[in-house]
Order: C-alpha cells, then structure tokens, then sequence
C-alpha cells in the first residue's frame, strides 16, 4: 500500500517589533507551532525579526540567528508572505505596512493608532495589491470582536455597538467606586500594576477608545473608518466620589463607553464616561476587562468579555489573524467589498434625547437653585431630581429625557454665572 502525502500550507512570518507584543507573538508561534499545524493543517513559520539593539535585548528563548536590525532583510525578502507590524506609534509603524503592501506582502498589527489616521490608505493599497490588511489586535485584544463582526453579522443589520474598551479606565472607574480613595491614588495604582501609563492622558480623556471606536464602526456598519478626531470624547479625570455616590442611589454605575449607533438620520458616535444599570451587560465589567455588546434585529444582544491587552491575549489575536490568511479566508477583504463600502454619515446632534446626570460646584448663595432651573425651564428641561450643594458638595440634577444639545447649551449659561466654581458636568443616564 502506497503512502499518502499531504499538501501542508506554509507561510513564513517577518516580525517587526519585540516588545511586549512582540516577543508574545514570537512566543506563541514557537511554543504553539506544532499545536497549529495539528488544528489548522498549517505551518506558520517565524523567518525574521527586526528589531533595535538586537545585541542588548533579551532574546526569552528565541534563536540569535532569526534577529536582526535590517528591515530590508524582511522586506526584501521573497520567501517571507506575511508581515506583522508591533512597534506602535504612527510614523514609522505606517511606513513598514505601506513598505510591505506595496511588496506584495500580508500585514497583521495591532495598531490601533496607524488604522484610525490611515486606516483608508492602508486599506486602499492593500486592497490594489491584492493581498491582506488584518487587525484584530487592534480593538479588545483577546476579543475577537473584528472577526465576529465581519463573519457573523455579514447582513448588515447591527444597530448598535457598545462597548468597554479601555482597560485602564475602567480599572480607575472600578475602584473610585469602591470609595475611600482618591483619583490619583487608584491611578498611582494602576500605573504600579502595569494597567496606566507614565502618561495618562491618551487613555484617561477617552482618546484611545475613540480610535478604537473608529474601527468598531467602520466594521459593524460597512462604512469608511470614521476621522477619530471627530469623534465626540470625553474622559474619566473630571469625576467626583460625589458623582458615584449619585449613580449609586439610583441603581447606576459610571463606566467610559465608546457606542455607535445606526439611525435613519445617520450614525451617533461618541465616547463618554455614562451611567449604566449596574447589573447590565456593561456595568458588571470591572477591573481591567474589556466588554463589547452588539445589538442586532435578528441576533438580538450579543456580547463578549475578556482581557483588553497584555502579551499574550494581544499576541493570541495576532496569531489567529496570521492563521486566516494562511488559511485563505478572503471574506470581506476582497477588493470588491473594500469599495462598496458605504460612506460615513454622522446623525445630527439635534437628534439625540437621553436623561441625563448634571453637576456643577457652587458657592453657597442665596437664589443659586432658582437660577439654575430658569435656565433649564428656558431650554425645555425638566428636573427629575435635586441634590443640593454646597462650596465643599457639588450640586447635582437628574434630568429627564431631553434633547442633548439642550442640557449642553443650559451648561454654558449655567457656567457664566458668577456663583459657578466650575465648569458643569454632564453625565447620560442609560436605561
């Protein structure tokens, strides 16, 4: 009897970067390689990683000979198909991907940044090319949001996504909470458990989640990649304990959420930090985990948890990308789908109507409520209720449902008040 022989895929991988990312990727694909070929029936083969200060940095198990500085020894390289991009930040990350496109190679990054400002070029040369831009990484890091969302929900009929996508945040947001801490002594905690950065601002004002949120609305809804800088951000360094005393009471926990939503006026996109039930699908995520919860007629409310960053969860999710193009999963990256994708239509402001949360700190005056709610009876506002405040407790309203642009325009009169220590805060109250 004859032997049989099999076919066995194979695609050589260039790695750029070997931080903590990285070195996951190069772990997983060492470590997991006969695993992988025993599942998929495919060989991913880790040929070169370029990197600096190769002769300094800690190789964690990986043979000397796949390093090296040369990025040319990657790109030049005929036998090497795939490409995955590691280093973060915009420029030079931006250059390798155009660089190996425009070669002819597959790219796999994580890179939420590059994607939300190029994430249309990139597409577009990948796309002339022939050949595949993936980047599950990029949002969630071990959720495998992007695949579900071009696989499962090809229909086209998702209404909304929402979702907790920011680790950091919602770490700090957990734990003020809890009370009996400040702001910067949770943030000094985090920065100590490897959750913040030295520099918080990209995550802590919502930035990070508005590129993600870019992304997310671009695949749930078939449209161009929103410009992340206009997406309507706020973030999380301006809340009080006052304020989680307040979402406490009434049943509502305060959670920084990146939500898009599909109208027949346009698409309603932003990233706040808002008041959620706290036995809700978001407002049970604490810690550092990431949740994202699609709504769909015909699926109804799906979601999913799980970790939004570290090594190995980011390096999984490369992986697994590297592994659909081996296995030759063209859906939805076709040069076709690329360029009947919708153009993005961003729903006018004066539509959106929620319930709202309002706090602004005062002096303690005579006349300082009656003001106050004469503005909000001029805009058509209506109070639901009223915590009194004072110089050392902010005053706080819930409002009832009404147009958002209405509570906005209340709080700039309402800031112009000579009685007013701050600017007011505005919080949406979810159902």
């Amino acid at each position: 009897m004859g032997m049989s022989y099999f076919f066995v895929p194979r695609m050589n991988i260039g790695l750029f970067g070997f931080g903590t990312v990285g070195s996951g990727v190069a772990h997983i694909l060492f470590q997991s390689y006969t695993e992988i070929l025993k599942k998929n029936g495919i060989s991913l083969h880790l040929q070169k990683i370029c990197t600096q200060n190769v002769a300094q940095i800690h190789k964690k198990g990986i043979p000397e000979a796949l390093f090296t500085e040369d990025a040319n020894d990657i790109f030049l390289d005929p036998t090497i198909d795939t490409i995955v991009e590691v280093i973060g930040g915009t420029t030079v990350a931006k250059h390798i991907i155009q660089t190996a496109l425009q070669a002819k190679k597959n790219v796999v990054t994580a890179n939420k940044a590059v994607l939300a400002e190029h994430g249309e070029e990139l597409c577009a040369l990948a796309s002339k090319n022939g050949v595949r831009l993936l980047y599950e990484a990029s949002v969630g890091g071990g959720i495998p949001i992007l695949k579900i969302l071009r696989e499962y929900y090809s229909a086209g009929n998702i209404t909304k996504v929402s979702g907790i996508v920011n680790g950091t945040c919602n770490y700090i947001l957990s734990e003020l909470e809890k009370g009996g801490k400040t702001y910067e002594e949770i943030l000094k905690e985090a920065q100590a458990l490897g959750f913040a950065e030295a520099d918080p601002t990209f995550d802590v004002e919502g930035f990070d989640s508005a590129q993600k949120l870019s992304i997310l609305t671009a695949l749930a809804f078939g449209t161009h990649f929103p410009y992340w800088k206009n997406i309507p951000r706020s973030g999380i360094s301006n809340l009080l304990p006052s304020d989680f005393a307040f979402a406490k009471k009434i049943g509502r926990r305060i959670r920084l959420i990146a939500r898009a939503e599909k109208t027949e006026h346009g698409i309603y996109y932003g990233v706040h930090p808002r008041l959620v039930p706290e036995n809700s699908r978001l407002g049970s995520i604490t810690g550092a985990e990431n949740s994202i919860v699609i709504e769909d007629p015909f699926f109804g409310i799906f979601s999913m948890v799980g970790a939004g960053a570290g090594s190995l969860p980011t390096a999984t999710a490369i992986v697994a990308d590297i592994a659909e193009i081996a296995l030759g999963n063209m859906k939805f990256f076709s040069s076709e789908a690329f360029e009947k994708r919708e153009k993005f239509v961003s729903g006018p402001r004066e539509e959106i109507k929620k319930q709202t949360y309002f706090r602004v700190k005062i002096k303690d005056e005579v006349g300082v409520v009656a003001s106050i709610t004469k503005v909000f009876a001029k805009n058509g506002i209506s109070i639901a209720e009223i915590q009194n405040g004072n110089a050392d407790f902010p005053m706080a309203f819930l409002l009832h449902s009404s147009p958002l642009v209405a509570v906005e325009r209340s709080a700039e009169e309402i800031a112009r008040f000579s009685f007013v220590l701050s600017a007011p805060v505005i919080l949406m109250v979810e159902e």
